[in-house]
């Protein structure tokens, strides 16, 4: 079947764009065999567990998902690769880091409501949300920030809030979420400037154009840091295509800038990244093509 489509896609005079469709199918069969191996029948998420020196990276995948045709804005560049298997993939996911006695997170995913059970998931790990002292956003989205509030009271009572100073000015007035998020949190925001060293394993890394003050992370140091870049991928096809954007790009030109420059970076320091929106266990690395389109190898745990 997939030398078939192939075949379809160079009779249609596509060349180069179809050799990139094939390397796509590739990477996509390698990330639904790893998916197939992850599947946990327990109630809530996923857990997958990785290391960074002495300290612990946990992966949550919440939900696994398929992002729709008509989230894309780039009809004429998706349709290329539409009939490659799990070309559209997605999931919802969150991390933790375990270090030296402190939980710190990066984002909180989707609300309750959404079947993001926040408390469950981190019970798992032998962890209370009244332990967690760092939050690390990367942007303000519902799926990023709806673990944080619940019934109208914050998840996490004793957590700063680390939040990006031109993430923080765009959404202060824009959205009831983000402001409920600010006020319940007030005391305990964070707000920093853009490619901040935070604390000695955790460097902030300007990302712009999702959203206004779009921010990644490095956690740790050296060849065992993982770089946490959020929503730089939403869809397994930005791999294969980085041009290819979605209607929540807040600026799609800036955003493809962001996506290529993070991918580039994977690439070049050969970091392990850990994303949002990355199936399998939402963490892996990067592969740079002849081409120059990318491939995703999904790491399972170690």
């Amino acid at each position: 079947m997939t030398e078939f489509i192939i075949v379809v896609l160079f009779a249609a005079g596509f060349g180069v764009l179809a050799l990139k469709a094939r390397k796509l199918c590739a990477a996509m069969l390698l990330i639904s065999a790893s998916i197939l191996s992850a599947q946990n029948s327990d109630k809530g998420a996923e857990i997958f567990t990785f290391k960074i020196g002495d300290a612990e990276f946990i992966s949550f995948v919440t939900s696994r998902r398929d992002i729709s045709d008509d989230t894309f804005t780039t009809p004429d560049l998706l349709k290329v690769y539409k009939n490659t298997p799990n070309y559209a993939d997605s999931a919802i996911n969150y991390f933790l880091l375990k270090d030296k006695g402190e939980y710190a997170l990066f984002d909180a995913g989707l609300p309750k409501s959404a079947n993001n059970d926040m408390v469950l998931n981190l019970a798992k790990v032998g962890v209370k949300p009244s332990q967690i002292k760092t939050i690390y956003l990367t942007h303000m989205h519902g799926d990023h920030i709806g673990g944080l509030v619940e019934n109208g009271a914050a998840v996490f009572p004793n957590a700063k809030l680390y939040i990006p100073k031109d993430e923080f000015e765009y959404w202060k007035e824009r959205n009831e979420q983000a402001k409920s998020v600010f006020a319940l949190y007030g005391k305990k925001l964070e707000i920093f400037s853009k490619d901040a060293k935070i604390t000695p394993l955790i460097t902030a890394i300007q990302a712009y154009g999702h959203t206004p003050g779009y921010t990644a992370y490095k956690v740790g140091n050296g060849d065992e840091a993982i770089l946490v870049w959020g929503d730089i991928i939403h869809a397994n096809v930005q791999f294969a295509e980085p041009k290819i954007t979605l209607r929540y790009d807040v600026d799609p030109t800036l955003a493809y800038d962001s996506r290529l420059e993070m991918l580039k970076l994977a690439v070049t320091t050969k970091l392990r990244v850990a994303g949002m929106h990355l199936s399998a266990s939402g963490v892996g690395k990067v592969e740079q093509l002849d081409d120059n389109s990318f491939r995703f190898i999904p790491l399972n745990a170690n």
